[in-house]
């Protein structure tokens, strides 16, 4: 939890983008290095989806800024 309360506002101010959402695992959702709770590995995969998206909504914005402009 501090990484969203204190490490979101300063990447924010450096104009870093960050997903609006945060996943926390407990340690009884991993074992032997591997998660094994079907809800966490649902919503990495959520949040996976979401970087995705994410990265190809602001590669396609920075092209057409690129585009404008050369």
């Amino acid at each position: 939890m501090v990484a969203d309360y204190q490490l979101k506002p300063i990447l924010a101010f450096m104009k870093v983008v960050t997903l609006p959402s945060t996943l926390f695992v407990e340690s009884k959702d991993i074992i032997d290095h591997e998660i094994v709770t079907d809800e966490i590995k649902l919503r990495v995969k959520r949040l996976a989806q979401d970087l995705i998206l994410t990265t190809n909504s602001y590669q396609a914005q920075l092209q057409a800024l690129e585009d404008e402009l050369f």
